[in-house]
């Protein structure tokens, strides 16, 4: 799925985060057991950055998991 810039009408560029390991998101109030949420319940955050303006924008790539 393509991005697009919501200030300048251009592609986003995909990048990464500088950490150790993935940053995920999970929906909040759901999957907090005695070791934290099940891991299947999570999904990555992916950073898209515009190449004119700066702007980031984060993304999961399955959505389906907050409805």
């Amino acid at each position: 799925m393509e991005h697009t810039c919501p200030k300048c009408k251009v592609g986003l560029t995909e990048g990464q985060l500088d950490h150790a390991g993935p940053l995920r998101v999970y929906k909040k109030g759901e999957g907090a057991g005695l070791f934290g949420p099940d891991t299947k319940q999570m999904d990555d955050i992916c950073p898209f950055v515009c190449p004119e303006c700066g702007l980031v924008e984060f993304y999961v790539p399955n959505p389906g998991k907050f409805q």
